[in-house]
């Protein structure tokens, strides 16, 4: 037996047949509870009073077999129930294995349920002027699978992944709601459910000593239901995503460079007309955002530490309305002690 105990969570785990598979078994068991509280200070307008305390507890209990029964199989059951003084109760569960079929290849798979509570600024607001909270909002639900592909070569120094997913989401709040009532935008919970589902793709390499790079591409067909009752493509979710990243540690690993590029496809966003309240679905740019990192340790604890984010100066937004920050520069001292 095994326990755990920290300010806000306690566990215990038992594991039955040694430290190697098969035959190894371990079953694990948590409690945990979070107070969260909330304050905020503002400008009373006609359309609301800012000011105002709130504060939600959360206990959850939380149970976790994993199972060795054969040789380069493992298997996982885990399952949680979350008491909420603010929502209804919630119980989540995930079953997943994996399995080796050579030195190369591994299949895996998981099925399970997830929760996602509401936020603060989601339910009570927090600009008076612009956005009004709904205290109302139920917990955001979902239930999806995947499975995926693992391979590594030569030697462990190439690695290839793939993964099938497919998740369904119920009651998904859309914290970008217009309501011409007060002219300010609001949260609710979508009546209809919406569905993501697509592949990634994940290449890594360490063809040098010292250097890593890594690749991935994500496709994701995500929909929603649409007012004629068909399936329409979802706001906010780009198609097509990637990533470059390369890192190259040096001199004796002193030094560390990190150059990564993330890439963003083209994706959906509503444009609403403040006076006429028409709204309109407009198609937000492609964009590619290139960081570079570097570090130097000193003797002793101390290190030398620059970045630059968005190398490239790319103009580029997110969500229709709100740029996002162009080029950056930051340099420092890090310690740690």
């Amino acid at each position: 037996w095994s326990i755990s105990i920290s300010p806000r969570s306690t566990g215990v785990s038992r594991l039955w047949g040694g430290e190697q598979a098969p035959g190894r078994h371990r079953l694990t068991l948590a409690l945990d509870h979070r107070d969260t509280d909330f304050a905020q200070r503002g400008i009373a307008t006609p359309f609301g009073d800012p000011n105002q305390d709130q504060s939600y507890a959360v206990t959850g209990y939380a149970a976790e077999y994993v199972g060795h029964p054969l040789a380069g199989f493992t298997w996982t059951l885990s399952g949680r129930h979350d008491v909420n003084t603010a929502f209804d109760d919630v119980t989540t569960w995930q079953v997943a294995g994996s399995h080796w079929l050579n030195d190369h290849l591994r299949l895996r798979g998981s099925v399970g349920t997830g929760s996602k509570a509401p936020t603060f600024t989601e339910r009570y607001g927090f600009y008076e002027d612009f956005f009004a909270g709904n205290p109302a909002l139920r917990p955001e639900t979902s239930r999806g699978w995947e499975a995926g592909l693992d391979s590594n070569w030569l030697e462990g120094t190439l690695e290839l992944d793939l993964t099938w997913y497919d998740t369904r989401l119920e009651d998904e709040i859309d914290s970008f709601v217009y309501d011409p009532v007060s002219g300010l935008y609001t949260a609710l919970n979508k009546a209809t459910p919406s569905h993501r589902r697509g592949l990634e793709l994940l290449a890594t390499a360490r063809p040098l000593a010292g250097l890593a790079l890594s690749a991935n591409y994500t496709y994701t067909d995500a929909t929603e239901t649409g007012p004629d009752g068909r399936d329409q493509r979802e706001l906010r979710r780009p198609r097509h995503m990637g990533s470059l990243n390369a890192n190259y540690r040096f001199a004796d690993d002193r030094a560390n460079l990190n150059l990564n590029l993330n890439y963003t496809g083209e994706q959906l966003d509503v444009f609403f007309d403040p006076a006429s309240y028409i709204s309109e679905t407009v198609t937000l740019d492609s964009y590619a955002v290139l960081d570079l990192s570097g570090s130097w340790r000193l003797r002793g604890p101390l290190e030398l530490v620059a970045r630059v984010t968005n190398l490239s100066n790319e103009q580029y937004e997110e969500v229709l309305g709100f740029a996002r920050p162009g080029r950056a520069w930051y340099a420092g001292l890090r310690g740690n002690f």
